[in-house]
């Protein structure tokens, strides 16, 4: 067992819990929160093998326990295969139960909310009008859906701008629409929500706010299966004092996948802070002015 916990380990992931043999243990992803559950590990009935996952990044490895020298057979071979195969399916079907218990969460959720208004605290401070979302107490709901408009999730925005998703909530290619698609128009890509509707404000364009930058790929990549013409621009939060710049490079490895553009906000060197359009145009009215994406 502490030769599978060095195994986790040395594929960038942590899981400090009980290793019960033939279970899935499920962990945060690489460099995710606590609460992610991307990462997955399953240690063999006979402790002689195991396997570790990330569906954050596509990880699957399998680990062999280091007490013996010998060959796997053939018939051990297809034996590895099958388990790993196994656990795999184990956890894609124990994923699409937790999603489907959680969208029909979400949509009875949505009926009980009410239309937001541009009265909202978070809405007044981030200078943005509501766009149809919804408000439930004093939090925003913002429901994410597929390409096809089927509820998978939501994001709770609360008053003081705390952020969080249904719990078991699908947020891969799920969206949030500002606007309508145009198959011959455009429609802009963006991370958070309050920069899709600065954009949307900004431009007067189709917004698809895909809520983190993880999920700008597989967004565009479902927009442009639909929409083969369609001009998809994707709006980079520039994080500019993040290492590697992260927001950055999710925005152009969507932007190229789909031979899409891309759009990037740049700060003047006076502006000490900011990272995205809602933080440009925060800067811009302070000095009497207003975006402009033109």
């Amino acid at each position: 067992m502490h030769e599978f916990r060095e195994f986790i380990s040395e594929h960038g992931l942590r899981y400090d819990g009980p290793l019960t043999p033939g279970v899935i243990h499920r962990f945060p992803g690489e460099q995710k929160s606590r609460s992610n559950r991307a990462g997955w590990c399953l240690l063999f009935p006979d402790l002689q093998g195991g396997v570790v996952g990330d569906f954050s990044t596509g990880l699957t490895a399998f680990w062999r326990a280091d007490n013996t020298d010998a060959e796997m057979t053939p018939a051990e071979l297809e034996r590895q295969r099958q388990a790993i195969q196994q656990a795999i399916r184990q956890r894609q079907a124990e994923d699409a139960e937790r999603h489907r218990v959680a969208a029909l969460e979400a949509a009875e959720q949505l009926k009980q909310a009410k239309p937001a208004t541009n009265n909202h605290p978070y809405l007044r401070r981030k200078g943005v009008q509501a766009h149809g979302i919804y408000v439930s107490g004093d939090s925003l709901l913002i429901p994410l859906r597929d390409i096809n408009g089927r509820i998978q999730s939501l994001q709770t925005i609360q008053p003081d701008g705390g952020k969080r998703f249904l719990r078991g909530g699908k947020v891969r290619g799920g969206f949030y629409l500002i606007g309508a698609f145009d198959p011959r128009g455009e429609v802009l890509a963006s991370e958070g929500w309050a920069t899709g509707a600065t954009l949307r404000e900004a431009t007067g364009k189709a917004v698809a706010v895909c809520f983190n930058a993880g999920n700008l790929l597989p967004v565009c990549e479902a927009i442009r299966r639909r929409f083969r013409h369609m001009r998809i621009t994707v709006c980079a939060d520039n994080d500019r004092f993040t290492p590697g710049n992260p927001g950055l490079v999710k925005a152009r490895e969507a932007a190229l996948a789909v031979g899409g553009g891309l759009l990037v906000p740049e700060f003047p060197p006076e502006c000490e802070g900011g990272t995205d359009f809602n933080d440009l145009q925060a800067w811009h009215r302070a000095k009497g002015g207003e975006l402009c994406l033109a």
